[in-house]
């Protein structure tokens, strides 16, 4: 559950760094992870996290909190341009 701070006074602990880590770890170039805000697609090589497909539940804060934890292993997290 997210708490009430603000979003970007919020910064990543160790514990969160090692779990995004290890997610990368797990996933190969091209592939999926779905998340409550919805369906990124990672791309090593390029060191980023596109957030392809929004969840009707996305949250702010959460993206927030993402882009920290996962820009911390030097990735961007983006999202795609919706058509």
């Amino acid at each position: 559950m997210i708490s009430k701070d603000e979003p970007d006074n919020w910064e990543p602990d160790n514990k969160a760094v090692e779990w995004a880590k290890n997610l990368l770890a797990m996933l190969k170039d091209g592939g999926m992870w779905a998340s409550d805000n919805g369906l990124c697609q990672v791309d090593h090589k390029k060191r980023t996290m596109t957030l392809i497909l929004k969840s009707p539940h996305f949250c702010a804060v959460t993206h927030a909190r993402s882009v920290k934890t996962f820009g911390a292993l030097g990735y961007q997290l983006i999202i795609a341009e919706q058509g």
